[in-house]
């Protein structure tokens, strides 16, 4: 009996194990999906609002802060500054890394149980707009609220809605379990 049980926890770890990493490859998969909505969102937003099409079709606060983020990177590790092209192409990385990044930990929360599917999407892309870019980086001096106006704001917040949307989406279609449900 001892033993059987002892075989059923090492089944119960390795299942958790397989869960986790299944759940970290979905999230990392549903956060660049995510990426790419922010990007789309905004280079519609661009279209429709007949205003001047941003960098890499990234709203002002995503680029200024992805952009920053990559020339400070950029600097501590070869120590240059980088051109407007290399520029362009490391803050997609770390546009990129981030939204992967927050793609695991968004299908970690939802292979636990702590969302419910249904619209947990929505509310975590506010959060993260409301935590990160009103919030989290301002108080970090990586953005200056007052660098950007209400209708920017706005494309900041349907970039973070359209992430949070687009990762529930492929998460509830490829996670097993309370991912599913509802």
């Amino acid at each position: 009996m001892n033993e059987k049980r002892r075989v059923s926890k090492q089944d119960s770890g390795r299942e958790l194990a397989s869960s986790s990493a299944t759940a970290a490859l979905v999230g990392a998969a549903a956060g660049l999906a995510g990426g790419c909505a922010m990007s789309l969102f905004s280079w519609l937003w661009a279209k429709l609002s007949a205003s001047p099409s941003e960098p890499l079709s990234y709203g002002s606060e995503e680029w200024d802060t992805a952009s920053k983020v990559a020339k400070t990177c950029a600097k501590r590790i070869s120590g240059r500054n980088l051109s407007l092209g290399e520029t362009k192409t490391a803050a997609a990385v770390v546009h990129y890394a981030i939204a992967g990044a927050t793609g695991v930990l968004y299908a970690m929360a939802l292979q636990t149980g702590m969302f419910k599917p249904r619209w947990s999407g929505a509310f975590f892309g506010v959060g993260m707009w409301l935590v990160g870019n009103e919030l989290l980086l301002p108080a970090l001096g990586v953005i200056k609220r007052k660098d950007y106006d209400t209708t920017q704001r706005a494309n900041a917040l349907g970039e973070h809605l359209a992430f949070g949307l687009t990762a529930n989406l492929i998460c509830r279609q490829l996670l097993p379990g309370p991912a599913k449900t509802e």
